[in-house]
């Protein structure tokens, strides 16, 4: 069996701190998540598209 640490005793006053603080993290992570997704799909979209775009103009230019 393994020797774990003994845990480190907080003040129940700070350990509700820790904790609601992490929640607001995480909430407005949670929040943020489907606006970064769109932003990043139209962002690789867009490069994309740009590339092709210049993929039809240089094998068009040279034939």
């Amino acid at each position: 069996m393994k020797n774990n640490p003994p845990p480190i005793m907080l003040s129940s006053g700070y350990a509700k701190m820790l904790v609601s603080d992490q929640m607001a993290f995480i909430a407005k992570h949670n929040a943020k998540a489907p606006v970064n997704f769109k932003l990043t799909t139209l962002l690789k979209s867009g490069k994309k598209a740009r590339r092709e775009m210049y993929l039809d103009y240089y094998q068009n230019q040279y034939k």
